[in-house]
């Protein structure tokens, strides 16, 4: 699996170009691995009120305007990491797509009471053999 990697910062993501994300419609042949730098992962659990937990999940658009978000992603912490297996439902629409990683803090409830987005990883994904929107 190839995995396209973003350092994420509290002020940035880098890189900031659009990656290349393979050929549309391919299935989970590309992850996205987003690197927490030491300022944005020491400020996540800092100040938490009992009983709140830190999750992540992305959002997209893809290629066409479409909206996917995921399940809830489990994080790295020995590499700071949260790494996201792109889908088909999101490379099919070929094109660029935008990603976002969203942090939040997260009562027992179930309820946001603090939420951070990231700016967006831009991946294109190129067009498949015959245009069919299927790797072939």
């Amino acid at each position: 699996m190839q995995e396209i990697k973003y350092e994420v910062s509290r002020t940035g993501i880098s890189p900031q170009d659009t990656q290349n994300g393979g050929v549309q419609g391919d299935h989970r042949v590309a992850a996205l691995v987003f690197k927490m730098d030491e300022g944005l992962w020491g400020e996540l659990g800092n100040g938490l009120p009992d009983g709140h937990t830190v999750c992540y999940r992305v959002e997209v658009t893809d290629g066409s305007g479409g909206f996917y978000a995921s399940e809830l992603l489990t994080p790295d912490s020995t590499n700071k990491t949260v790494t996201f297996p792109i889908p088909r439902e999101v490379s099919r629409a070929g094109g660029v797509a935008q990603f976002f990683l969203i942090i939040s803090d997260v009562d027992e409830d179930s309820r946001e009471s603090r939420t951070k987005y990231t700016f967006p990883a831009r991946v294109r994904f190129q067009a498949s053999a015959g245009g069919t929107g299927a790797a072939q």
